[in-house]
């Protein structure tokens, strides 16, 4: 390759780097580019991209800037000249044709035919082709001999054949002659196959290969292997029982810091080839292919691999810039886009979360919330509406009203305007200073807060303060379990009550059997005393009755014998049953008591928690609202207007209740 072809691909290079081109357009200019050379039209690279419209002219001096040699290079290089036309041969050249300038084709063309062909060794006898060779953009030549000479655009292989189905008859000068004069040197085959080939009298269809060149060895490009899913959403999930799920796209890749991101896999040299026209071919020059490191990823040292800095989500962008973050922005809206999203960081949402999707995140802030089921650990931010959705969160939530709704969350919940229709649950405050509650329940450990609660129109509402709702789960669930295990417990009991006796009885069986079997013994053995007795004396008839006797004593016996097993594995399996049940009825009983000391627990840390709390109306609480504290309840009577309710130790000498929800003007 001249230097400046080196120079040129070191300006590809550059002009990638700084992402005025991409790698393809990089490689489909450098085609462009040989292509006009075939047609004698030489181009420079930058003027090519700029031409095509892919860089501009600015952005082309900016890369000359860098690359002095280039720029002096291009300054001192004139316009090639006119070629001369060759009128010894008749020539068509493809668009497509190879490397090689036409004008060193022509020159070729001119010379003398050598007397001798020092590279028929060359020629590769035994590489028979099957079916009609591909000669699409091949450099085609005629002579007055009837055939016609295909180069191959690669240069590396040569064919002739019959310009007609009846040509003239040629001779192995005539054919040699078409070598010569396009300037074929390399790999030529031997004159006995030319000559075999001329007497088989082929047909236009019917070419013979009559050079092989050496095809060049591409080696094998440097690679980037990365350790995560760059394409991560799948179209559908299929489950086993073969249905669709077109809303779970998968699981969003996550990586810890210091996982192995990328790295690259070193390529292979490729090797040298030549072609026909005896020239050596090089090799396509190695890519240059190298990690890019974005926010939050740390290159190695040798530059080889890619390890992420932080816990995030890894990215590989259009530009091949490798990054981490620990958040997930969409651009539009959570649905048939997007699937579900399950993801460990931050989800940030331009859009809204659309009806039947779900969220699981860190945090999330979204436009809006349509009948979508979400769980965060931290903030749920929105910046409209909440309707007809679930959520559970372990941060706090603000939206500007919220609809037929369900939301437990441990901190605090604000609201601008209004909250319909839905029940609510926090361990902080419930917050919305100049909106409404209708038609809701809503439950806060550490105090309401609204301009309005309730209407004359409206059912009424359920207000609940001061207590702990995620500890009264807690406490419920442990309760449950509790049960369960109890129920559990007593049916295991029931089965080792009626199973408890029956070794006993078995027992009691297997020695009466074994009575009944020593007793069939001692008879049998009186009977061969007897029958031995019998034959000493040839008494025929009564040995007869002797041995049907013994024969049914033998039988008596294994059928005892199976029937006493039978009792002894039955004996062993009640006995492991017994063993068994006991173990699990202690299993249960410590369970049950260990779910008990939960419980215990639990209720401490709720008196721990016993906070005063408040409803603080700054307008009207209407008639029939229901207030419920730990200790005391009230329903309003009546419009109340701008008063906080909270509960109060009743101070009266022996009062009854001890606890009161009192009423005071603000």
């Amino acid at each position: 390759m001249t230097n400046l072809g080196v120079l040129e691909r070191k300006f590809g290079m550059i002009a990638i780097q700084k992402g005025f081109v991409t790698k393809e357009q990089f490689n489909r200019a450098l085609d462009e580019q040989k292509l006009r050379a075939v047609q004698g039209k030489a181009i420079f690279l930058g003027d090519l991209l700029v031409e095509a419209e892919v860089i501009t002219e600015e952005q082309k001096k900016a890369i000359l800037s860098t690359q002095i040699e280039l720029r002096e290079i291009l300054a001192q290089k004139k316009a090639p000249e006119p070629e001369e036309k060759v009128v010894q041969q008749k020539t068509v050249i493809s668009t497509k044709s190879g490397l090689r300038k036409p004008s060193e084709a022509k020159a070729k063309a001119s010379q003398p035919a050598e007397a001798k062909n020092p590279y028929k060794e060359e020629f590769i006898e035994d590489d028979i082709e099957e079916g009609t060779p591909n000669l699409e953009g091949a450099k085609r030549v005629q002579n007055d001999s009837g055939f016609e000479l295909a180069v191959t655009q690669d240069r590396i292989k040569a064919y002739i054949y019959p310009m007609d189905d009846n040509p003239p008859e040629a001779s192995l000068g005539n054919i040699k002659g078409l070598i010569a004069m396009e300037g074929l040197k390399f790999g030529i085959a031997k004159d006995e196959k030319i000559t075999q080939y001329l007497l088989s009298k082929p047909t236009k269809n019917q070419p013979r290969k009559i050079a092989q060149g050496i095809p060049v060895d591409q080696g094998k490009q440097t690679e980037i292997k990365y350790h995560f899913e760059t394409n991560p959403f799948k179209v559908a999930t299929i489950h086993e029982d073969g249905t669709i799920d077109y809303k779970n796209r998968g699981e969003i890749p996550w990586s810890k810091a210091l996982d192995l991101l990328a790295e690259l896999i070193p390529g292979t040299d490729g090797k040298q080839g030549k072609d026909i026209y005896g020239y050596p071919v090089d090799p396509p020059p190695p890519d240059l292919v190298s990690l890019i490191c974005g926010k939050g990823v740390k290159k190695s040292q040798d530059g080889q691999k890619c390890y992420a800095e932080i816990d995030g989500r890894p990215e590989l962008s259009p530009n091949g810039t490798i990054s981490v973050s620990d958040t997930l922005p969409i651009s539009g809206d959570i649905g048939i886009e997007t699937g579900h999203i399950i993801f460990n960081g931050h989800v940030q949402v331009n859009g809204a979360v659309q009806e039947g999707y779900r969220v699981k995140a860190k945090t999330l802030r979204a436009d809006e919330i349509n009948n979508a089921e979400i769980e965060t650990e931290g903030e749920l931010i929105v910046n409209k509406g909440i309707i007809g959705a679930k959520i559970f969160t372990d941060g706090s939530v603000r939206a500007r009203h919220i609809r037929n709704s369900t939301i437990d969350a441990l901190g605090d919940v604000s609201v601008e305007r209004e909250v319909y229709e839905s029940r609510i649950e926090t361990n902080g405050i419930f917050n919305m200073d100049r909106g409404k509650i209708m038609d809701s329940s809503v439950s806060a450990m550490k105090g309401i807060a609204a301009a309005e609660i309730g209407s004359s129109a409206s059912n009424p509402c359920t207000l609940i303060i001061g207590i702990d709702n995620r500890l009264e789960k807690q406490i419920t669930t442990i309760n449950l379990k509790v049960a369960e295990r109890e129920k559990e417990r007593e049916k295991k009991l029931k089965l080792l009550d009626e199973i408890k006796d029956k070794p006993g009885k078995l027992e009691t069986q297997i020695g009466e059997f074994a009575q009944e079997q020593d007793k069939a013994m001692v008879k049998q053995r009186s009977l061969k005393e007897t029958l031995k007795s019998l034959q000493e004396t040839n008494d025929r008839k009564n040995i007869i009755k002797v041995l049907t006797i013994m024969k049914a004593i033998n039988f008596k016996l294994e059928k005892m014998q199976k029937d006493l097993d039978d009792l002894l594995k039955e004996q062993g399996e009640v006995e492991a049953s017994i063993a068994n049940y006991k173990d699990e009825i202690a299993k249960m009983g410590k369970e049950i008591s260990e779910l008990q000391d939960d419980i215990k627990s639990l209720l401490e840390l709720s008196k721990i928690r016993n906070v005063s709390a408040w409803v603080k109306v700054t307008e009207n609480i209407y008639d029939r609202t229901s207030i419920k504290g730990r200790n005391a309840s009230l329903i309003v009577k009546g419009t109340l207007q701008r008063v906080l309710i909270q509960e109060t130790k009743n101070t009266a000498e022996g009062a009854d209740p001890p606890w009161l929800m009192s009423v005071s003007h603000l």
